[in-house]
């Protein structure tokens, strides 16, 4: 069985963001980066499972400028076998459409049974990607799962549904988007950092796909969230009830 699991390069989540003077980009140079959390917890759990010898082979993927090679050598540290880099301008801004549909040809050419793959990514947080590549390559999709198992050809896997778990069953090929919770990523030691630069990486031209990008959606502007009143503290119920009702909640 053949894994592929797409990763993405994203401003570290920890370091606060700043909008650029036009207000339409979020300043990403000099500023320090990371894998996609989520993109992480999928590669771990792909990466245990080619560890448990369910997997022949797992592929990792990044579609982005020069320094998503990094990334992708992270990928390779944490168990990937190798990687294709599928290279952009720096400031290119590919939608979930165009993502899907780059991750379509490569799943034909590869001729892939899984893709594990982020929900979402913390940075445009559009959580579209999955359903898009599902509906392109006319797959099932097991939605946000935090609990995935392979079974004589299927793909079992958990998730919340209608404030409800919901356990699905899908016959491979498929794709599975992955919650936080579905695996713990492992440190990275030294002697897979190094094995890892062994690795090939193919690197692909984006103009050299056979994919039509659509760019359709463009951003008009980005506004920093209005910022929230500071918390208030009460000695008692009976305060907390005084000042509900001048603000005329209780009456």
């Amino acid at each position: 069985m053949k894994i592929l699991v797409p990763i993405k390069r994203v401003l570290d989540p920890n370091v606060p963001v700043r909008i650029d003077c036009e207000g339409k980009n979020i300043v990403a140079q000099n500023q320090p980066h990371a894998l996609n959390p989520f993109d992480e917890v999928a590669l771990a759990k792909a990466a245990m499972m080619r560890a448990d010898g369910i997997a022949s082979e797992l592929i990792a993927v990044s579609i982005g400028g020069e320094k998503s090679v990094e990334s992708l050598r992270t990928a390779l540290a944490m168990g990937a076998d190798r990687a294709v880099h599928i290279v952009t301008g720096d400031e290119d801004q590919l939608q979930p459409y165009d993502i899907a549909s780059i991750l379509a040809h490569i799943f034909t050419q590869e001729q892939l049974d899984l893709v594990l793959m982020g929900k979402q990514s913390v940075d445009s947080d559009a959580g579209q990607t999955p359903s898009l590549l599902a509906g392109l390559l006319n797959l099932p999709l097991l939605p946000d799962s935090f609990e995935v198992e392979i079974e004589e050809r299927h793909v079992i896997a958990s998730f919340d549904h209608n404030n409800g778990l919901t356990r699905a069953r899908a016959a491979l090929p498929a794709i599975v988007s992955c919650e936080l919770h579905l695996a713990e990523p492992r440190p990275v030691s030294l002697p897979a950092v190094m094995k890892a630069r062994q690795k090939p990486i193919v690197a692909k031209l984006l103009e050299e796909l056979p994919v039509v990008l659509k760019k359709t959606v463009s951003i008009l502007k980005l506004t920093e969230p209005t910022a929230r009143p500071a918390c208030q503290f009460f000695d008692s119920a009976a305060d907390l009830a005084a000042q509900l009702r001048t603000q005329g909640v209780l009456k």
